[in-house]
């Protein structure tokens, strides 16, 4: 079996170089986007897929006024541990941190740690298009692991439990949602590291864009994402455009007549 080459997701400086990302006009319509449709209610519980610097985590938190049950906040990139604690401090539950969580793991394999129906809702930031896999004999990748991850997805959220996730368009445009982001540059904070980061993020988004052209990953047009969904068992999808128009965000919810079918 081939091995499967290395994703730049796992590594720490790869994982850093997008905490500034909330900083980018591009991203905050996505981000506003997102958590618009969302909609945290009191006590409930959520499960952030690919959480990153935790911005998702965070507009959950706010959105609720405070009042959301808990969020796990999962991710492949160890480092990802330090912006969730400084998060917490921010939000001023340094000392509840159950409240917020961080968990690390590889969306690729599944949510094996986590019980059939824990989740009142699952968001997910550009992040689910990279579950990855290969064929075990010819060592090609494939889409298994990609739309097994929404079957995953609807496993854990409770019956009438909602998805809302983004996922880039095909052949997405980096250098447009670059240049958008940081003009002007006197409205960043730090300027250098700002250019340092852009630097590596735009590395990490060529290395995207090729791995997505062998297969590797999963930049889909909506009809297709649409089929992928509703294989999995979501009936009914909501879509719109974001992220200067590099990106759909999409809202979908578990059936509330799936209780019998999981209990059965």
């Amino acid at each position: 079996m081939t091995r499967i080459a290395e994703n730049l997701w796992h590594r720490d400086e790869s994982a850093r170089a997008f905490w500034d990302q909330h900083q980018a006009r591009p991203y905050q319509e996505l981000l506003e986007d997102t958590i618009c449709w969302a909609h945290p209610e009191v006590g409930e519980k959520w499960l952030d897929i690919g959480c990153g610097g935790g911005q998702l985590t965070g507009g959950l938190y706010r959105a609720s006024k405070g009042r959301v049950g808990s969020i796990v906040a999962m991710d492949c990139a160890a480092a990802n541990v330090e912006a969730i604690t400084r998060l917490r401090d921010k939000l001023g539950i340094g000392d509840q941190p159950e409240r917020i969580t961080f968990q690390q793991g590889d969306l690729s394999f599944g949510l094996p740690q986590f019980e059939d129906n824990s989740f009142d809702g699952v968001i997910a930031g550009l992040s689910l298009s990279y579950a990855e896999s290969q064929d075990p004999l010819t060592g090609e990748y494939t889409d298994t692991a990609f739309k097994e991850v929404f079957r995953e997805i609807i496993r854990v959220l409770r019956p009438g439990g909602r998805l809302v996730f983004s996922i880039n368009v095909p052949e997405p445009n980096f250098w447009s949602i670059f240049w958008k982001s940081i003009w002007p540059l006197k409205r960043w904070r730090r300027p250098a590291r700002l250019l340092a980061n852009i630097w590596e993020m735009q590395k990490v988004g060529t290395w995207l864009k090729v791995e997505a052209r062998k297969g590797r990953f999963h930049y889909l047009q909506i009809e297709a994402l649409r089929g992928v969904l509703m294989d999995a068992g979501f009936p009914a999808v909501e879509w719109r455009e974001t992220y200067a128009n590099q990106a759909f965000v999409i809202r979908v919810e578990k059936p509330v007549a799936m209780k019998q079918a999981v209990a059965a």
